[in-house]
């Protein structure tokens, strides 16, 4: 991205002396003009504090001498300050902006540090978590377990699934934005997937379906991950005794999938943040809840990487959700049947 940002602050740095001589000729003072200050700042922004700096000293004399030239008549000490302040200001623009980019590139240079080091850590997770897992169903389905140790082994074996699921969810999110996440797209209706995921809980209902299939090609285990998520988001977030909805709708170039409750709802601006990264609400409710923040991200990630989209909207709060995930169709034509015939029987 810096690239395009040098290659304007080469080009500004090349009109300087132009600037300069029409400060001469004209007489027009442009001085103030920031042609003089923009190549600085987009140089020391793209290639460093030392770049900058012989930018800042360059535009700094002609800056100077074109207001020599203009002002001939100017007393030493009134030139003397005027060239100190442009320089001073122009250098201390190059070191500033020098060491922001230096910051910035820490910053990014330190989140990808923690990325990797969060991705390691789940896949070094997912073998003792397994393992867990496993010995806990063999207990639990053990006769002769008395009530209280067979709850006990219940909730052991619920989270070790979670965490199990969030490491998943954690080296998933790694390869989507790697982008070394094989996309496996396949040809499946839909429909069935919608329905398999809303018999999870008696609180998930549809309340709208297409009745032929809907036809999509991508891949299928991802989608469904990602349609978990946002169903699981929506329970979470919602009354006990509340109802989580879901509508599928065809248009001629998409599936439509809406997940829909009646919890706590977003304020004005919450929603465009909602599939950010390792973001949380700052609401009471939400901070009791368990999760880290990536259930929502690494759906849209999912969604985009099979060539779709996801939105979320909210009349605001304590008025509920709807998330809107849009995914292309592949029309597909029964072989023996015309489109759009009729019978006349």
């Amino acid at each position: 991205m810096r690239w395009p940002f040098a290659a304007l602050g080469v080009a500004l740095f090349a009109t300087i002396p132009l600037v300069a001589l029409m400060d001469l000729l004209t007489g027009a003072d442009l001085g103030f003009s920031p042609l003089y200050a923009a190549p600085v700042a987009l140089i020391a922004w793209s290639f460093g504090r030392g770049a900058g700096l012989v930018a800042a000293i360059f535009s700094g004399a002609a800056w100077s001498g074109a207001g020599h030239l203009n002002h001939p008549d100017l007393p030493l000490a009134g030139a003397a300050w005027n060239d100190s302040v442009r320089l001073g200001g122009l250098v201390a623009l190059a070191v500033l902006l020098s060491a922001l980019r230096r910051s910035q590139d820490g910053l990014r240079a330190a989140l990808a540090q923690r990325d990797e080091f969060l991705s390691i850590l789940a896949h070094e997770l997912r073998a003792p978590v397994a393992a867990i897992e496993i010995v806990a169903t063999r207990l639990a389905r053990t006769a002769g377990i008395a009530p209280e140790p067979r709850r006990a082994l219940e909730q052991l074996l619920q989270e070790s699934r979670d965490l199990r699921g969030l490491a998943e969810d954690v080296l998933s999110m790694a390869r989507l934005e790697a982008g070394i996440e094989n996309v496996e797209a396949e040809l499946f209706d839909i429909r069935e997937l919608v329905g398999e995921l809303a018999e999870r809980s008696d609180r998930i209902s549809v309340v709208e379906s297409e009745l032929t299939p809907v036809h999509v090609r991508a891949d299928r285990q991802q989608m469904r991950r990602a349609l978990a998520n946002i169903l699981d988001n929506a329970l979470k977030f919602s009354g006990e005794d509340d109802t989580v909805r879901i509508a599928l709708r065809q248009t001629a170039a998409r599936a439509e999938i809406e997940v829909a409750d009646s919890g706590i709802g977003l304020a004005p601006g919450e929603a465009a943040l909602l599939f950010a990264k390792y973001r949380r609400s700052d609401d009471a409710l939400v901070r009791r809840k368990p999760g880290v923040g990536l259930g929502l991200y690494l759906s849209r990630l999912i969604v985009v990487a099979n060539g779709g989209s996801i939105e979320a909207t909210s009349p605001g709060k304590g008025q509920g959700t709807t998330v809107r995930m849009c995914i292309p169709v592949q029309h597909v034509i029964e072989v023996g049947r015309v489109p759009n015939a009729r019978s006349d029987a």
